[in-house]
């Protein structure tokens, strides 16, 4: 598949040229796992390098009582099939960053960051500072310092729906299934990651 090369800064300008409309994307991030800092020698020295399909410009809110009806619309009560009342879900606020209206923008502290609706993760590997793939036993004595994940939900559905934000300066690759088109993001030629998205 062909590409091109293009800055964080390009990259954001392109996304926000896009129409408001729910975009299906794949993208490569380079993110830094969170870890305990204490006694850690691995902190800043350890890269989790991901690839994830998503959607660009959806709303939180719509989609996790989407999900809530496809499961619960109907109970069988004595082998009869019966709708069932659907609670609808309201989503509280951000409890951090700004969304940035008309976009798929969010602001922090100075930042900016990609929100998307995880659909499915095509797999991750985990690389040093010198982008040496980390595996095995050296990545066990890593994931020793990993911070433990809240698995708390409000949604009250079985399949969650995902949202991440991507810092821009995190994002290696990006395709836009719509336009066919990929993007290499390459700030410095001396930092460059080989990424491929499929």
């Amino acid at each position: 598949m062909s590409h091109q090369i293009i800055t964080t800064d390009n990259l954001q300008t392109l996304l926000n040229a896009l129409s408001n409309e729910p975009a299906d994307v794949t993208i490569v991030s380079r993110t830094e796992p969170a870890m305990r800092k204490r006694g850690n020698p691995y902190l800043g020295k350890l890269f989790k390098v991901s690839t994830v399909s998503g959607t660009l410009n959806w709303h939180y809110t719509a989609e996790v009582n989407k999900q809530r009806d496809r499961e619960g619309g109907f109970e069988i009560v004595d082998g009869v099939p019966t709708v069932k009342e659907v609670e609808t879900f309201v989503a509280k606020e951000r409890k951090w960053g700004t969304r940035l209206p008309n976009s798929p923008f969010v602001e922090h502290k100075g930042n900016f960051y990609l929100e998307m609706k995880v659909n499915e993760s095509q797999g991750h590997q985990y690389r040093d500072e010198n982008n040496e793939l980390v595996e095995g036993e050296a990545l066990e004595k890593r994931k020793a310092f990993f911070s433990k994940k809240s698995s708390s939900s409000r949604q009250g559905v079985e399949n969650q729906i995902i949202l991440r934000d991507y810092r821009f300066d995190r994002i290696t690759a990006i395709t836009l299934h719509d336009s066919k088109a990929t993007f290499i993001v390459n700030n410095d030629s001396n930092q460059q990651i080989e990424s491929e998205v499929a």
